[in-house]
């Protein structure tokens, strides 16, 4: 996946980068952000969309 792509599926919507977060979990890290609501989500990403 080239760069610009990662950039557009990360930042569309008009996300920023301080809206991530990264919460760790005894199972896993898992990649968040928050939302224009103010709500919590998790970045949901499989596998087509990375390779």
């Amino acid at each position: 996946m080239k760069i610009e792509q990662v950039d557009a599926y990360l930042f569309e919507d008009g996300r920023t980068l301080e809206q991530y977060f990264i919460e760790r979990t005894s199972g896993a890290d898992v990649i968040c952000y928050i939302g224009s609501d103010g709500r919590y989500f998790d970045l949901i990403v499989d596998g087509d969309t990375l390779y």
